[in-house]
């Protein structure tokens, strides 16, 4: 009797292969060693859930001429959708009472086949590497009412090591079915190297046990349930970027499907907690933080390309919680995404420390000395195509602190509600607004921010997102010492995307840099930072200033006309600047340094300073005394020395200039002239003063004084020279200060 019930579908066709070399009897498809009569009658039909039966079969065998054994050989038989090749197998025969005993030995193929849908509808034939090279026996058991077949014991044989065990039951009159799978310590990495093909470099390695129980009862769904437990794993790429060792995981699955319409369920638990990985520059020590994942998977009926995610948590103990829903969609030009994300309230220390500390601490100078504290949270919705969505979302943090170690750097009493809208763009880099996504609202609380240069009082900057950007809805003021920083206004744009821009124009009045320069000279000194109208723009990767800011110092007043940063999100950033000062008190100024006192007033300007990893790549350097002739100008012995020390040349106080020194400690001078060069790793000091073919950089006056002379006007030196002749006047100096 032909049944009525569709079989279960693809994945479990290891449980009919016995069917189906019965199928090959009735096609006349073997090689008999004796004749085969006709007696007892049956008919066979293999349909597939949402098929119809292709073909029936019918075969006979008469009692009392049953052979001992029937042989097949190098056939070939299409189970879709699989197919079998290069089948060879002996089926031993044997009559009960009640039915006919069956027994598979020596059975093996060369491989098997499954068709897949390609990319323009057609389907194509894959091999199965997974099942290469496997051989398999079994004992079965056929009634004779036709009511039942039975799968005693079916071991498949997988080399180099594992047995696959399969038993079950099928109840043709009612279609009922129930089976189980077992594997021991079944080697599956190899078959996996090639199934996914993985570069000749890399290793894999694992052993895997897992029982599967299948049933169906009548008229239900197919339903299964198992469980498994992966030792032994290790793996790493080429180069060992991405490495593991000792690794295991234990998981539960269970599922159904429904076989009149085909929608199917999965859920799926797994646990790790044992083994060491390496991902690039994270690392993870699963018995110190266990991995938990858990997924509730649906696959509607209607659309068999669309996978609906309807809960997914990812737990790294301690570290990171994440939950997904939604709906991922096949479709011709990739898979297209519907998701939510959720990251429940959480601490933030562990994860700041695991993301951001361990891997990128070596970049982020004394990020491994702060401590973090508070909670953090978010919301992320992930639409349109998988490798380029739109995300949108919010990033809460309440109660978040950053303290050093020492408590001199801390911020304190952080609020964050801070919406985001990133947004894919089109060929022609407008961005695609995601429905309803724009204007949401924000805000940044701060309470304490506290630097040994610089301390901020409480603020609030509230915030409008749009996409890939943000914009300050109003005007904030942040007091600082002695005065305050406000920001005019904001806005930052495409900020996803390399050619981020931004620009912002400040107001900064008074603001206080006693303890930036007490960093720098120990002493107590004032200085007070101000500018009106302070305008920084960000274009190309590339942040600059406009708008004059003035520093007033002890020493005088210093305007910085420009300053910019390159490369502003690479580590391998440089900074610019353009300075000059038209007032400088030269007493004030070297009487904090080691490189000897110098009285008088002068103006210059720095031009062209470029700094990269804290040294100066390139710099235009002017200074020059004013013309006043109430001011005193006077020259120390040791600035003398330092200053000839510099520019290449000897000593005047040699030989009878020795006397001089000896009597007095300065010398009066009329001008001074210096102009420095530094490019292309080459310095050159030059003297502005010319005076009959000679290069002064000190010119004494005609009642007396010292000239210092350029003897080397068209000497050109290494920077690492010259940083080694300061370091060498840097030792002698008599208050060992820099200068």
């Amino acid at each position: 009797m032909k049944s009525a019930h569709p079989m279960p579908p693809r994945f479990l066709f290891l449980l009919f292969l016995s069917a189906a070399l019965l199928f090959v009897l009735s096609q006349g498809w073997i090689t008999r060693p004796v004749p085969l009569l006709c007696s007892a009658h049956a008919n066979m039909a293999f349909p597939f859930p949402g098929e119809a039966a292709q073909k029936e079969s019918s075969f006979a065998i008469p009692p009392g001429l049953l052979p001992r054994s029937i042989t097949l050989k190098d056939h070939q038989i299409t189970l879709k959708p699989f197919r079998l090749k290069g089948l060879c197998a002996t089926l031993h025969l044997a009559r009960r009472e009640d039915g006919y005993l069956i027994t598979l030995s020596q059975g093996s193929f060369s491989s098997i086949q499954y068709d897949e849908m390609g990319q323009y509808g057609e389907r194509e034939r894959k091999p199965y590497p997974l099942l290469e090279q496997v051989t398999f026996e079994g004992t079965f058991f056929w009634a004779f009412n036709g009511t039942s077949f039975q799968i005693l014991d079916l071991a498949f044989h997988t080399p180099p090591q594992g047995v696959i065990r399969v038993e079950g039951t099928y109840g043709w009159a009612n279609g009922t079915f129930e089976g189980s799978l077992q594997s021991s310590r079944l080697d599956l990495s190899d078959p996996l190297a090639r199934l996914f093909s993985l570069p000749a470099e890399s290793h894999l390695a694992f052993l895997l046990d897992t029982q599967v129980h299948v049933e169906q009862k009548a008229e239900g769904p197919l339903r299964w349930r198992g469980e498994g437990f992966v030792s032994g794993l290790e793996f790493h790429t080429p180069h060992f970027i991405h490495a593991g060792e000792n690794l295991e995981a234990r998981f539960h699955f269970s599922g159904r499907r429904d076989l009149t319409d085909g929608a199917t369920q999965l859920e799926l638990e797994l646990r790790a907690k044992e083994g060491e990985s390496l991902f690039d520059k994270l690392y993870f020590d699963l018995s110190q933080t266990p991995l938990h994942l858990f997924m509730d998977v649906s696959l509607p009926r209607r659309s068999p390309s669309t996978i609906r995610l309807k809960d997914l948590r990812f737990n790294l103990h301690s570290i990171l919680e994440v939950h997904y829903r939604g709906m991922l969609h096949r479709k011709e030009g990739g898979i297209v995404s519907d998701l939510t994300v959720t990251a429940p309230r959480q601490p933030l220390k562990p994860l700041v420390h695991k993301f951001i500390g361990e891997p990128h601490g070596d970049k982020l100078p004394g990020l491994e000395q702060m401590v973090f504290d508070g909670d953090w949270a978010g919301t992320l919705a992930v639409q349109g195509p998988l490798e380029a969505p739109g995300l949108r979302g919010r990033i809460e943090i309440h109660g978040g602190s950053v303290i050093s170690e020492s408590g001199e750097t801390h911020v304190k009493g952080i609020e964050v509600n801070l919406p985001f809208n990133l947004a894919p763009r089109d060929k022609d880099r407008d961005p695609i607004t995601p429905p309803g996504a724009h204007g949401a609202r924000g805000y940044i609380q701060v309470q304490e921010f506290q630097t040994p240069l610089l301390h901020l009082n409480s603020f609030e900057l509230p915030f409008q997102s749009f996409p890939n950007g943000y914009r300050l809805l109003q005007s904030t003021t942040i007091p600082a010492e002695k005065g305050f920083i406000r920001i005019l206004d904001l806005e930052m744009r495409d900020l996803p995307f390399a050619h981020r821009t931004g620009e912002t124009t400040l107001r900064i009045s008074h603001l206080g840099l006693d303890n930036f320069l007490r960093a720098l000279f120990t002493e107590e000194l004032a200085a007070t930072l101000h500018g009106e109208k302070l305008k920084l723009r960000l274009r190309d990767n590339r942040l600059e200033s406009s708008g004059p800011l003035h520093l007033d110092t002890f020493a005088g007043e210093v305007t910085v006309e420009s300053f910019g940063m390159n490369q502003v999100v690479s580590p391998f950033r440089t900074y610019t600047l353009d300075v000059r000062w038209d007032d400088l008190n030269l007493e004030k100024l070297t009487g904090l340094t080691g490189f000897g006192r110098v009285t008088g007033h002068v103006r210059g300007h720095v031009r062209n300073l470029e700094m990269a990893g804290g040294m100066p790549v390139s710099f235009d350097l002017a200074i020059e005394s004013l013309p006043r002739r109430q001011t005193r100008r006077t020259i120390s012995v040791t600035a003398v020395e330092n200053l000839t020390e510099i520019s290449g040349g000897r000593s005047p106080f040699v030989g009878a200039g020795g006397i001089m020194a000896s009597l007095f400690n300065t010398f009066p001078y009329e001008e001074m002239g210096i102009a420095c060069y530094l490019e292309n790793d080459f310095f050159t000091i030059r003297g502005t003063i010319v005076r009959d073919d000679q290069e002064y950089l000190v010119r004494r006056g005609w009642l007396g004084g010292i000239n210092i002379i350029n003897m080397h006007p068209d000497n050109r030196i290494s920077w690492n020279d010259m940083l080694r002749r300061i370091q060498r006047i840097q030792r002698d100096s008599p208050q060992g200060t820099d200068f």
